[in-house]
């Protein structure tokens, strides 16, 4: 059973680096501050943990290890009318020998179905890596964008240790439906030499709720012993 995490924190620790997702009491109740009149909703927030591993240097980009992961982020209003954030991951893990390097390609899609009256804002796309010689990088090339609008000018790329935030305007609200709908889609490729319980992180959060709603994944991504590494 997928366990709900209400909050995100992202630790560094002295002797084995790593990002980690902080546990909670399950459901955070807040008060919308956005239309006419303040509207409570109850968050269970359904972040949560993906492991990929395997013998990393012996899996060939024509056999990739494929693992896919979903978590969803459940805002209740008051009249049991329910919103959700959905992150969905698609990643394709192989290692490159030409460049000698393990090299995971993480699809992220990120889909929001909200009441209308809610009338999010902004949408922040947070990536974060832990591990040395590393690399991230991202590009927009998937069209699977709706009601969002971006720079496409503002890729991810930072090495090591690091994190970066990206925003997202949600656009187009209004009208008659009763919910509104977005989604927004990145590629994101995270190269490194070695990996050994390393981790990468992604976290969508949703703002203009009066408080931050949000979904996460955290990958760790560990090499199991068998094949040598050149």
């Amino acid at each position: 059973m997928q366990q709900p995490w209400p909050t995100w924190q992202w630790l560094t620790v002295l002797t084995v680096v790593g990002v980690v997702l902080g546990a909670g009491s399950g459901a955070l109740v807040y008060q919308s501050t956005r239309g006419p009149s303040p509207i409570s909703l109850i968050v269970l927030d359904g972040s949560t943990l993906g492991v990929i591993e395997g013998n990393l240097p012996n899996i060939t980009s024509g056999a990739a290890l494929a693992v896919n992961l979903t978590a969803t982020t459940y805002a209740n209003e008051t009249g049991n009318r329910s919103s959700t954030l959905v992150m969905l991951l698609e990643t394709w893990t192989y290692y490159d020998s030409a460049a000698q390097a393990v090299r995971v390609w993480v699809n992220l899609s990120v889909s929001g179905h909200f009441v209308s009256n809610l009338h999010p804002a902004e949408l922040l796309v947070t990536s974060n890596l832990t591990g040395p010689d590393e690399t991230v990088s991202s590009t927009f090339w998937f069209p699977k964008q709706v009601n969002v609008s971006y720079s496409p000018n503002v890729y991810v790329s930072f090495a090591g240790n690091g994190s970066a935030t990206q925003s997202v305007t949600l656009v187009n609200q209004g009208g008659s439906a009763p919910y509104y709908d977005f989604v927004f889609s990145e590629l994101f490729l995270a190269t490194g030499r070695y990996w050994w319980n390393h981790f990468f992180g992604l976290r969508a959060t949703v703002t203009g709720l009066g408080a931050q709603v949000g979904v996460g994944v955290l990958l760790k991504i560990v090499d199991i012993p068998g094949g040598a590494w050149p």
